[in-house]
This record gives C-alpha cells, sequence and structure tokens, in this order.
C-alpha cells in the first residue's frame, strides 16, 4: 500500500499545528508522521493510520523528546482509537473516485465518504474544550461544512492556498456552546 509523502497540502497543515500547544493530539491518517512532528506542544501523541506501512513508517520518522508518551495504531478511522483529544488533525484523502485510486487520496471508500464519517466520529473522541483541525478541499467543503454546523461544531478557516486545479483550506471544528 502507498504511503502518502508530504505535499503542499501536508505542510499547510503543519504550519498551523506548530502553534498549537496541547496535552494528548491524534494524527488521524498519520502517513510519514509530519503533524505529528509539527505539533507545537503535546506530552501525548497518537499516531493512527489505516494502513500499516504507513504507521511502520511514522514509527521511523516520528522521534519526539518532548513527548511523554507516542503510541502507534493500524486503525480505520477511530475503531481502534480509545479516550480523548486535545486537538485531532486530520490530512483528509480529498480526491474523487478517479485515479490515483488509493485509500491515502480518495475520499469516497467503500461506499462510505471518509471525510464526513470522520467528523461524525470525532465529537466523541474531543475534550471539552478541544478542537479538530483539518485539511480539505473545495471538494465538497460546503457540504462538509454543513455536516459539522449540524452535529453542533462551529467552522473557522485557518488557511486557505489556491493551487492549479482546486483551492485547500485547514479547518477549526469546534464544539459549540
Amino acid at each position: 500500500m502507498y504511503v502518502y509523502e508530504p505535499g503542499e497540502d501536508s505542510y499547510l497543515l503543519a504550519e498551523v499545528l506548530k502553534g498549537i500547544k496541547c496535552r494528548r493530539f491524534l494524527d488521524m491518517g498519520c502517513g510519514t508522521g509530519l503533524q505529528a512532528i509539527s505539533i507545537g506542544n503535546a506530552k501525548e501523541i497518537v499516531c493512527a493510520d489505516i494502513n500499516k506501512d504507513a504507521v511502520d513508517y511514522a514509527k521511523e520518522c516520528v522521534k519526539r523528546g518532548d513527548v511523554q508518551r507516542i503510541e502507534f495504531v493500524v486503525s480505520d478511522l477511530f475503531r481502534n482509537i480509545g479516550g480523548k483529544f486535545d486537538v485531532i488533525a486530520f490530512n483528509t484523502p480529498y480526491l474523487d473516485e478517479g485515479e490515483p485510486r488509493d485509500l491515502a487520496w480518495t475520499y469516497l471508500q467503500d461506499g462510505q465518504d471518509i471525510i464526513e464519517r470522520f467528523i461524525r466520529e470525532s465529537k466523541k473522541h474531543l475534550e471539552e474544550g478541544g478542537q479538530v483541525i483539518m485539511l480539505i478541499s473545495d471538494r465538497g467543503y460546503e457540504h462538509y461544512k454543513k455536516v459539522a454546523e449540524e452535529i453542533g461544531y462551529s467552522w473557522e478557516v485557518l488557511r486557505e492556498k489556491a493551487l492549479f486545479f482546486e483551492k485547500i483550506f485547514v479547518v477549526c471544528l469546534k464544539n459549540r456552546l
């Protein structure tokens, strides 16, 4: 299985995470572990990916002396994830069903929209006052915003970048009070 190498989207998300401090951090869809490396400060980090090769790769890349505990988990989104997090980051697989057809790229998997499923499932894994920081593209942007707001999240665009074929966004989801 392919391990998603960092690109413009990964680096845009990592730039945002550098300034964030938290106690417990989840790097969902960890790939190479770039987001776990980038988070400004966290005492505990969980790196999770559906791809075992990606989890093994992240183990080699993520070496943080300031972190008390790093856990690596093979998981289909939150299926094997326990507990709650202050920050959950996800560089979503936002391409459609065209090529390349790979879990690292494609949001529609086995008939399920992975981004929508992530948004819905993230809520029960988020500490009070926590935040989801995710990267998405303009493909489905309005739909995902609507889903997030329907289940009680606020939606804030932290960064955006126009690429030659689309626009990408780093958004922050928080529980509305």
